[in-house]
Parts: structure tokens; sequence; C-alpha cells
């Protein structure tokens, strides 16, 4: 009777159990009977309408050994532990039926992509062998070719083990990644953002991924807050919103992670879940419900509501979220600016009026340290076009643009969006702002 041996693997490695099975009955010659339960010819694997569990049970009770193939991405999958827990257990009840130290149901673990420290118990109290190394495999050959009575001969297995090792260098699964890993990557990634070279990150992060493999586990944080900014700044927003999933499983209360993840949402559209984002954020304390940075973006998102539904409860929650910052901070304008643009289309031009004349002097204020921000001479251009005053709106923004570090493509689209904005709200037609679209544009 050929000596039965069972391939226990996870179905995406099927591929391994294949070339496994195809190897074991090649050098054999039959005297090896190999068995996989995804085999896809017609006399093997499970059959057609049979109950899967009775089946494997029986071929596992006739099984004489177990080949458990495993890789960084499979050693803790349930069905593989099952397959050899069941093969061990049989063992040990025809040992103690018969009283013989047969080796019958024994588990020989094979590796692929990782060492014999990677493996937990209980296969690791087996003998394990790599699975990508030609000796090794030779071995498990050559002793399970003893165990089915026959004398091994390694001059007839050139051409079956070389097409072996092919198949494995094709299906070889991945190393799993580690921190060190993690670090080399966001090294690279922001030696890119440094030379200048950010457009490149978005390609580098897509070969970072192909290399940690599946199922990835985040480790390093710092990595994650870097990738999250840098896919916003790039407009890949929904690679930012994965990128800060990954950073808050490994710091679940962090809040610009957090509240990067609101503005991706919002970028996608996705404005319920970004206001589900900052409530939870607010949650963590009180006091930010006030933040210009958080109570801004609330602001931002009630308003895109408002812009769909035209629903004046949605225009007084947007006011609210923008004028609780702008309350709190005395020295905020950028809020106090989106607060006046609000009163502005609630017909509230008195609000509007004072609004204003208050984000006017904390952008006054701002102007007078350096370094300044070309955000300060937008919201000094976007408060005179509130006021009415082009000219001069025209100047600020002109001044913006010569500041150190310049404004990027998508701060400038994003200054051009409250251009327009305000200048339908201030009674200026598109031919207004011609000049103001050119100098952004």
């Amino acid at each position: 009777m050929p000596l039965a041996v069972l391939i226990s693997h996870a179905h995406d490695e099927r591929l391994l159990a294949e070339a496994w099975k195809a190897l074991l009955s090649t050098v054999s010659q039959g005297a090896i009977a190999p068995w996989y339960s995804s085999d896809r010819q017609p006399d093997g694997g499970m059959q057609i309408g049979e109950e899967w569990r009775e089946h494997l049970r029986r071929e596992i009770q006739k099984t004489d050994y177990i080949l458990a193939v495993l890789s960084p991405q499979s050693r803790d999958r349930p069905w593989i532990l099952y397959e050899c827990g069941l093969a061990a257990g049989i063992a040990q009840e025809k040992k103690n039926i018969n009283g013989q130290h047969n080796l019958t149901g024994v588990v020989i673990p094979i590796l692929y992509s990782m060492t014999a420290g990677d493996l937990a118990n209980p296969l690791a109290s087996f003998n394990v062998y790599m699975g990508d190394s030609k000796d090794a495999v030779i071995e498990v050959c050559e002793r399970l070719l003893q165990q089915a009575g026959l004398t091994p001969q390694r001059n007839l297995w050139a051409t079956p083990i070389d097409r072996y090792m092919d198949a494995v260098a094709a299906h070889r699964p991945r190393r799993a990644h580690t921190a060190e890993n993690m670090i080399l990557w966001r090294t690279r990634i922001e030696a890119l953002v440094q030379s200048g070279r950010s457009g490149e990150v978005y390609a580098t992060r897509a070969r970072m991924y192909a290399t940690f493999g599946q199922p990835f586990r985040p480790m390093n944080v710092q990595l994650h807050d870097v990738l999250s900014k840098i896919m916003l700044d790039e407009k890949h927003f929904q690679a930012a919103i994965e990128e800060t999933n990954f950073g808050l499983e490994l710091a679940p209360d962090d809040i610009d992670l957090l509240h990067r993840k609101a503005l991706g949402l919002l970028h996608c559209h996705n404005r319920d879940k970004a206001l589900q984002t900052i409530t939870q954020l607010v949650a963590l304390d009180a006091a930010l419900a006030s933040n210009p940075e958080i109570a801004g973006l609330e602001g931002r998102v009630l308003r895109e509501i408002w812009e769909n539904s035209r629903d004046p409860l949605d225009l007084s929650a947007a006011r609210v979220a923008y004028r609780r910052a702008t309350d709190a901070n005395a020295s905020d304008y950028y809020c106090a600016v989106n607060a006046a643009s609000l009163a502005l289309a609630a017909a509230d031009t008195f609000d509007a009026k004072n609004l204003f004349d208050r984000a006017l002097q904390g952008v006054r204020k701002a102007q007078e340290k350096q370094p300044i921000s070309y955000w300060t001479d937008f919201s000094a251009g976007e408060i005179a076009l509130g006021q009415g005053t082009l000219q001069l709106a025209c100047e600020e923004y002109a001044k913006g643009l010569t500041r150190v570090p310049a404004p990027p493509a998508r701060d400038r689209e994003s200054a051009l969006k409250g251009v327009r904005r305000m200048a339908a709200l201030g009674g200026f037609g598109p031919t207004d702002i011609k000049p103001i679209e050119h100098l952004l544009g």
C-alpha cells in the first residue's frame, strides 16, 4: 500500500501543495500517495457533494504523514492547525490501541520565508524543514521514501527537484515585515520629501506594501503619520485615509491622525463619517470643540452639507461651528473669515461686518510677525472681497504668492475656491475676479 501523505496548506498557497504532490509522486514512482484538499484533479481533493469534515477525517485516518506548508501569512491559520491537531490526535489513538511506537500521523512542518524561530507551538515541537532549501527538500524526500520501503536514488531526481524549486521561486510567500523594515521605508520616504520629490511617494508606497505582503500589521506609527500627510498633500485621499487608519491602530487617540482622517473623508465626500470622526475627536477633550483646526474643519464639513441641501438649519450649524472657534480665540482669523462669509450667506450683514473687522485685526497682527505665511495674505484678500474692495484683494493675493515657501498648487486651488465663494457673496461677477484667478492659476 502506498505511503499516504496529506499536504496541509492555506488556500492561497495551493500551488506550493501542488508542487509537493508532483515532486513526491515523481520521485517515489507511485510509492507515495500525496493528497491535499484543494487539488483540482478529478480524483483529488474534496469530492463533490461530500461533507468535507467527514472526508477530511477519513483522509487523515489513513494518513501516515502530514506535510504542513507554512509561511508568515499562513502559520497561524486555524485550518492548518486543525488538520495537524486532528492528525496528531488520531496518531495517538492508534498508538494507544496497538501499542506500537510507529510514525503514523507525524506532522512535518515545511517552512517558507521564515525560520524555525518564527514558528509557535504546537507546530514548533516537530522537526521542521525549509521548503525553499533544495537540501532540506531532498532530505524530506529521502526520509519519506525510506518509510515507503524504497531506497532513495538522488541521481534520478535532478529534473523533478528543479521543477519543484522553479515552482517555489514563482510562488514563494513574502517574508513577514519587521519594525526595522518599516523604519527603512520611512527613511526612504522622508528622503524623497526632503529632496522635493513628494510626487514619487505614492508609487514608492505601493512598492513598500508589495514588499510587506498580506496580512499587513502596522508597527511604526511615525511611518503612517508621515505617509498620511503626504497622501493628503498629493491628493491621494483614499490612501491618506488608509494611512490614518493604520496609524490609529497603534495610537487610537492621536488628535492629528483623527483630524487628518476627517479631512480625508471630507475630500472623499463622505461628510457623515467626517463628522463622526470629529465627534470622536472632541470626545477626547471637550476643549477641542473650540480649537480653530477642529472647529474650522467641522464648520467646513457643515458648510458643504449646507451647499448641497440649502437647508437654513445646516447653514446655522456651520455658522455655530466657526463662531465657536472665533469667540474662543481672539487672534484667530481663519474661522472668523468663514463665519463672516456664512453671515453674508444668511443676509446677516451686521454680524458679517463685525466678523470681517475682527478677522482683519488678526490678519494685520500676523503680518507684522516673521515668518509670514501666504495663508495670512490670502485671508486678507478674502476679507477684502467680503468688504467689497476688489483692488485691495488683488494686492493681498499677489503678496501671498511672493512668500517663502511659496504656496503649492493644492493651496492655491483651495484659495481660489475661497475667492469664488466670497466673490459670489460679495456681489462680484466672474469677470471681476479674473485677475485674481489668473494670479492663483
